[in-house]
């Protein structure tokens, strides 16, 4: 599990060492990202943790993200399995 404060989604906010379009792929794909957490935040300024579930081009599942309104942290997860366990402990924090 690793937790992050929500600047971004990939944790750095220096751009000036981009120089692979993969590079450039990956961080239009953190500030898309970013900018989907702070849409759904606005439309539903609810208490309940959002998530994701992010898969590759062969459409496996390659990590969960939860989102934690309460706390405003992003927290990555590797199984759907974590997800779920973490959901259970903080519904009964």
């Amino acid at each position: 599990m690793h937790a992050s404060r929500c600047q971004d989604a990939s944790g750095n906010n220096d751009f000036s060492s981009i120089d692979s379009p993969h590079s450039h792929f990956n961080n239009l794909q953190a500030i898309l990202n970013r900018i989907w957490q702070i849409w759904i935040q606005f439309i539903s300024p609810s208490y309940e943790p959002k998530v994701w579930e992010y898969t590759n081009r062969q459409g496996r599942t390659v990590n969960w993200r939860v989102f934690d309104p309460e706390t405003g942290y992003l927290i990555t997860f590797s199984s759907e399995m974590e997800v779920r366990l973490w959901l259970e402990q903080r519904h009964y924090r």
